[in-house]
């Protein structure tokens, strides 16, 4: 019930800070909220504050899984490949620095060239959504040529196409 009320203080509290942006003409960004609420405002058909905390929770918690499951197989990958934590170590000492004037902020995390191609790699051969099926609505073709009868189901297999050769 606590975890619950804080949850929902936090969400509550995003949605608001995005209606007064929007209600105020403010840029709201290309964030999926921001997109509810732009819509809502577009169309005079405002999305409800329960119906916006949905959409957080959902994002929220399937972020957690994802997240967990990228860093489960980025510390994975790590323990095999010695040589990369050690450029890992150099780079985030070189751009952070070291001991109580490390500077670990958004900015200079940001900085973090090497560290981010790892993050990348990682994510191509590990994908946290191995494959996505979708269905078609309608006909149609893809940019191969190949057509789709409406109602065909197809499968994004991230997975094997993430390790194609001709792709990367």
């Amino acid at each position: 019930r606590v975890l619950k009320e804080v949850v929902d203080e936090f969400a509550y509290d995003v949605i608001a800070r995005k209606r007064r942006l929007s209600s105020h003409g403010s840029p709201l960004g290309p964030d999926l909220l921001s997109r509810f609420v732009e819509h809502g405002r577009q169309t005079n058909e405002e999305i409800s504050d329960s119906e916006l905390r949905d959409v957080v929770m959902n994002v929220i918690l399937a972020g957690r899984d994802t997240t967990a499951c990228a860093l489960s197989w980025l510390f994975f990958e790590l323990t095999r490949k010695k040589d990369v934590v050690e450029k890992i170590i150099e780079e985030v000492e070189l751009v952070c620095g070291v001991g109580e004037n490390a500077d670990y902020s958004y900015d200079t995390m940001g900085k973090l060239k090497y560290c981010h191609c790892v993050a990348l790699e990682t994510l191509r051969l590990h994908p946290p959504v191995t494959n996505d099926p979708r269905y078609a609505v309608n006909r149609d073709t893809l940019p191969d040529g190949s057509k789709v009868p409406a109602g065909a189901g197809i499968d994004l297999c991230f997975y094997s196409i993430l390790r194609k050769e001709d792709v990367w």
